[in-house]
């Protein structure tokens, strides 16, 4: 067991699986509970003070300077980059999607490994890293998706990539300089710090709204959601520490469209059999993820012979 969890390739995959099922229970609270992309800003940046609950049975060993910034603004600017995601949710209902134009992030991040990190590739790997590429924006430029979802919604994206990206190279710099513990609380710290900074900037834009109330009402959903997403936090931060370099975790959770395509077929077949509230509202958010699937898969098809290369 303990081999398999330092596999980074295994942990690696855990992180996409894990954000997808999230991804998938976000479209329900975009459609029917969240009044604004804010309101999942804040919950995703709060529920990250989830490892602090581990401070008395652990400790902490507080790193140097330079690895408590690091960290603080890597949790930070991930935070910042789900307020994009959610801001493009608003703006179109297709969760696949949007993951997709989100993998464009796999050739961002070994541009800024090469910069600030001096991480080289070989020639084979950064050609594999340009296929990923490749087949995200193939699925960007397909013409058989609603409304002409992709170019809404890629502005809004290119938000979430650049932060994303920055919030994977500062941690990569992280772990080289200390401990996954100790590493992984402090970026903790700069997500709880963002979703608090996003929640005054909710009052300043819309008022305090009710979020205390969805907190009330939901509170169940949102231990599991943020509980999922969690863990897919830790996943995707535990593979860039044991990663042989973080321009692979990149690439690697690239896939999570195929989840989410998988997750959304199964729920939308088991979904079509049974008769309950709000049916009609749950079925159209599952159908939309399956516009232009063959598109879609054959997108995920090309970036995983993408991540096959860049593992020779």
């Amino acid at each position: 067991m303990n081999h398999i969890l330092n596999n980074w390739l295994f942990v690696a995959f855990l992180a996409p699986f894990f954000w997808s099922l999230v991804n998938i229970i976000d479209l329900y609270f975009v459609e029917e509970i969240y009044d604004n992309e804010y309101d999942g800003t804040v919950m995703t940046g709060l529920a990250q003070i989830i490892p602090w609950f581990t401070l008395p049975f652990i400790g902490l060993v507080v790193p140097d300077l330079r690895s408590v910034i690091m960290a603080t603004l890597g949790g930070f600017f991930l935070v910042t980059a789900y307020f994009f995601y959610f801001k493009a949710l608003f703006s179109t209902g297709d969760a696949a999607l949007i993951q997709i134009i989100w993998n464009t992030v796999g050739i961002f991040v070994p541009i800024l490994a090469f910069l600030f990190l001096q991480e080289k590739l070989s020639v084979v790997q950064y050609l594999g890293i340009g296929v990923t590429f490749i087949g995200a924006m193939y699925i960007s430029f397909n013409n058989k998706f609603q409304g002409g979802n992709t170019r809404k919604i890629i502005p809004i994206m290119a938000g979430a990539i650049i932060f994303l990206s920055l919030s994977m190279i500062f941690t990569r710099d992280v772990y080289s300089r200390t401990s996954f513990h100790s590493g992984i609380m402090f970026f903790s710290l700069g997500s709880i710090l963002a979703g608090i900074f996003f929640y005054f900037l909710r009052i300043r834009k819309h008022g305090t709204g009710n979020l205390i109330n969805i907190g009330k009402k939901y509170y169940i959903w949102f231990l599991l959601v943020e509980s999922l997403t969690m863990l897919g936090i830790i996943a995707s931060q535990r593979a860039i520490n044991i990663s042989p370099a973080v321009s692979f975790v990149a690439a690697i959770e690239s896939i999570q469209p195929a989840f989410i395509i998988i997750v959304s077929a199964v729920f939308f077949s088991f979904l079509s059999l049974c008769s309950y509230k709000k049916k009609d509202i749950i079925k159209r958010i599952y159908n939309d993820q399956l516009v232009g699937i063959y598109a879609k898969i054959f997108a995920i098809i090309i970036m995983a012979v993408g991540i096959y290369m860049i593992n020779l």
